[in-house]
């Protein structure tokens, strides 16, 4: 091989191992799941969700079923029809929440939440732990609702101010945390 051809091959395989340097195989974090499984060990409950339209949905389980039985471990005595329920998880699939409302007797809206921490990945089945258990109650608000950052994380309460919900000064909800076991 002459001096002439060496060169061209040898600057063409530098360039090629220049350009595919930047390129790094995934990581097991890096890809977005199928399927997520939030399991709660204290209540005994898995829920199974995927991915559908833009969105995260339960698609084995009730999630209603389970805000109801964590409405009732956190003594809230609110009804066991859930509304305006939400499933969000952070970019990076580290965390995410569960969260809807129902009514108490007095036909205030309590919100029921569950945070999550990611537990373990087999493939592209990912598998989240509850970690913290929330709700918030009127004080003497009758419209609470949750405040959460960009992740889904619920952060505190807040009292709206829509529908039949009056707010004033003293209007407030009282945000009660209950770490998982």
């Amino acid at each position: 091989m002459s001096k002439k051809m060496l060169f061209p091959i040898v600057s063409l395989a530098l360039a090629g191992l220049c350009c595919f340097s930047f390129f790094k195989p995934a990581a097991a974090g890096d890809t977005e799941p199928t399927t997520i499984v939030l399991e709660d060990n204290e209540l005994s409950i898995s829920l199974s969700c995927t991915k559908s339209g833009g969105a995260w949905v339960v698609t084995q389980g009730s999630a209603a079923a389970y805000l109801s039985q964590v409405g009732s471990a956190l003594n809230q005595g609110v009804s066991t029809s859930y509304q305006g329920i939400q499933l969000v998880f952070a970019a990076d699939y580290s965390s995410g929440s569960l969260s809807g409302y129902a009514t108490n007797p007095t036909g205030n809206r309590v919100p029921v939440g569950v945070e999550y921490v990611r537990n373990v990945q087999n493939g592209d089945v990912v598998v989240f732990k509850d970690d913290k258990k929330h709700t918030c109650t009127g004080a003497p608000c009758s419209c609470c609702d949750f405040v959460k950052d960009d992740s889904g994380g619920i952060k505190g309460c807040k009292c709206l101010g829509e529908n039949d919900c009056h707010i004033t000064a003293d209007n407030q909800c009282n945000h009660v945390v209950e770490d998982s076991q």
